[in-house]
């Protein structure tokens, strides 16, 4: 209500001796409905909109904890697991390297130089790894 509704209200007194409908003073029922700017006091209807929407707020957060504190239980769990855990991977291999160049040109001359050291080699690789230690044993 503002001052001027008020003055107004004054200056029509006059009219509820006379039996005549006047605006102020209010019902109850008109009270709560009456907007004052002045007030930070909420209507019924935002009052509804804010707890419902507080509401959602706080379950969406709740929710977020929830999943966060399952995250942390699976993280530490695992890395439990990891911690106490031994993995042992064994890997062998052996392999032989044969290189012929064909042809008597300057580039085949090249090439021969080039590989000779690689002729017939051969290389045998055994490889055991642990989540503790990596051992490499390697023969030629």
């Amino acid at each position: 209500m503002s001052l001027l509704f008020t003055w107004l209200n004054t200056r029509t007194k006059h009219w509820f001796t006379q039996g005549k409908r006047t605006l102020l003073p209010l019902k109850k029922a008109e009270e709560n409905e009456i907007i004052y700017p002045s007030r930070m006091k909420l209507m019924s209807h935002e009052k509804q909109k804010l707890t419902k929407g507080l509401i959602m707020v706080f379950g969406q957060i709740v929710f977020a904890l929830v999943v966060f504190f399952l995250d942390y239980l699976l993280f530490e769990s695992l890395d439990i697991i990891r911690r106490h855990s031994e993995v042992t991977t064994i890997m062998k291999g052996h392999h032989q390297l044969s290189v012929k160049v064909l042809g008597k040109g300057a580039l085949a001359r090249i090439m021969d130089n080039l590989f000779r050291s690689l002729k017939n080699q051969e290389h045998t690789l055994h490889h055991v790894s642990t989540n503790k230690r990596t051992f490499h044993y390697c023969t030629l």
